[in-house]
């Protein structure tokens, strides 16, 4: 924003009205990002593989869509009128030939019975109609469009899967277990333990400025990687919605688990819902967010994976579990740092 607009707001003493609304605002559009998954359970929506590719798929078929329109109506057609054309002739080549057949056989039959014909080709031969039917109707003829035909039902199920294309799974904050954990494309579950004490955000490692397409260095994706007790390997999540309503809504994404981990109720869970909110004061939310199909989630695998975290943890000793928590914060102190490098501040307090 120019001084001159600052200047002019603060004339008019609108500051304090304007920043009532960014508030209002701030807090429900949480509500994009998060959602209830029972009394004791939030799910953090991803984020780059859910609403940036329904959102840039979405984009190039309205593109698409607009050019051509643009294209045919400068040519004085229809819109899509050629395009439509040819799935009629595809479907009518394949289930009823003789519909275009016979007229084109009745002028095949005009013209070789005219008297300028006989004269000019005086060898040439009426076929009867089997005969002209065979011309059209051999074998790599009725396959070609055949393939063509099946072709128009296998893509629009595959159009109308990318447009609508699904949700995946998001990370889940289980509250009572104390666990913070993701079911995968493969049934995987990557799971974080929540200190009984101190940051409640101590067992995952955070990044504010994971990567965003097209951010403009301005907005960021919420990087949060959970490393297995077990085997080291460490797995990630881009999270919150896209696109980023606000330049401070990873961090209040990352207040919001904290408070759920740490409080009864937390403020926050008012302007929340079971469902994520498509609709809002963000359009290009709703455009990439909206009617979104379902991902399976299984709720009785996740239990056992849950059980079976809980279970290794109990068997820990304490030593061993303070050493699992000392090894996260040291990873997030890195992580800082680099970030500190680059001008960045991740830290959340």
């Amino acid at each position: 924003m120019e001084q001159e607009e600052i200047d002019l707001i603060d004339r008019l003493g609108l500051t304090g009205l304007i920043d009532k609304f960014k508030n209002f605002r701030n807090k429900h559009s949480l509500a994009h990002s998060i959602r209830k998954r029972g009394k004791d359970e939030i799910e953090i929506r991803a984020s780059t593989f859910d609403g940036y590719i329904r959102g840039f798929i979405r984009a190039v078929l309205v593109g698409i869509f607009l050019v051509g329109t643009f294209f045919d109506l400068s040519h004085g057609k229809e819109p899509f009128s050629d395009e439509i054309r040819t799935i009629r002739e595809d479907f009518i080549w394949t289930f009823n030939k003789d519909k275009e057949l016979l007229p084109m056989y009745e002028e095949y039959r005009e013209w070789v019975l005219k008297p300028e014909t006989k004269a000019k080709y005086p060898n040439e031969r009426l076929l009867s109609y089997e005969e002209y039917r065979k011309l059209y109707t051999d074998e790599s003829w009725s396959k070609w469009h055949v393939i063509r035909t099946i072709f128009h039902f296998i893509w629009p199920p595959i159009l109308l899967f990318s447009i609508f294309f699904p949700r995946i799974n998001g990370i889940r904050v289980n509250r009572k277990k104390r666990l913070i954990y993701w079911q995968d494309a493969f049934k995987q579950y990557p799971v974080a333990y929540v200190p009984e004490k101190g940051d409640p955000l101590a067992g995952i490692i955070y990044d504010k400025f994971g990567l965003y397409a097209f951010g403009g260095f301005k907005h960021f994706s919420l990087h949060i990687q959970i490393k297995d007790i077990v085997s080291g390997l460490s797995a990630a999540q881009l999270a919150g919605v896209y696109p980023t309503p606000y330049e401070g809504h990873n961090k209040d994404i990352l207040y919001a688990i904290r408070s759920f981990l740490d409080d009864e109720n937390p403020e926050f869970l008012n302007h929340i819902g079971n469902h994520y909110r498509t609709l809002g004061f963000y359009p290009m939310i709703t455009f990439c967010n909206f009617l979104a199909l379902p991902c399976c989630f299984s709720r009785k695998k996740a239990n056992i994976a849950l059980e079976n975290a809980e279970k290794i943890w109990q068997e820990m000793t304490e030593e061993q579990k303070t050493a699992w928590f000392t090894e996260m914060q040291n990873e997030q102190a890195k992580v800082n740092n680099s970030l500190a490098e680059q001008g960045l501040d991740n830290r959340i307090d």
